[in-house]
């Protein structure tokens, strides 16, 4: 049986300016850089190429549909640095503590948090980024603009704010991608 997450399949990546996305991972041509809820693996396609091969990309996704789409794109793009596995969020991450340079959570927040699974997901990612990590979440204005989820889901740049800061991260920045969608450091 599939496991798909609730929005698994539609991906953000075609309503962001990538070229802003990529400039702020730049300095990590050789680091390690998590692609949480990663789907079928836009965005963990762009950092791998825009990194290169010194960088290591994980991709996890529940939607091994997904995961298996990422794996042949990768393999057809001869991207050894991808290494996208199915991996249930509601579990601990099978990562080192400290071993992440940055998690990229691209529009998929709002569903962990409409599922009550953001705490438990949260403190994972702040147990696996090293020291001075980033977390870079990509989320919905809310507003009633489509694309995206019911304005009821989405979650505006304050709230994210407050409701990280609970986990131990402070605000480090804020981007406009849109006016559908904004991109939040936080470290």
């Amino acid at each position: 049986m599939t496991s798909k997450a609730h929005g698994a399949g539609h991906s953000s990546f075609a309503l962001i300016d990538a070229a802003v996305l990529l400039a702020e991972f730049e300095s990590m041509k050789d680091g390690v850089v998590l692609d949480l809820g990663c789907g079928p693996g836009h965005y963990s396609i762009a950092l791998a190429e825009a990194l290169g091969s010194e960088a290591t990309i994980h991709a996890l996704d529940l939607w091994d549909e997904g995961i298996a789409l990422l794996r042949q794109a990768a393999a057809s793009r001869s991207l050894g640095n991808i290494h996208a596995r199915v991996a249930d969020l509601a579990q601990p991450l099978d990562l080192a503590d400290g071993s992440i340079d940055a998690c990229l959570m691209a529009t998929v927040l709002h569903e962990l948090i409409k599922e009550d699974r953001h705490g438990f997901v949260l403190a994972q990612v702040r147990r696996v980024l090293k020291p001075g990590g980033t977390l870079a979440v990509i989320e919905f204005e809310k507003t009633a603009a489509l694309p995206g989820p019911p304005p009821a889901v989405r979650i505006a740049f304050d709230e994210l704010t407050a409701l990280l800061a609970r986990y131990g991260f402070s605000s480090h920045r804020r981007l406009n991608f849109s006016s559908a969608l904004y991109f939040g450091l936080f470290s």
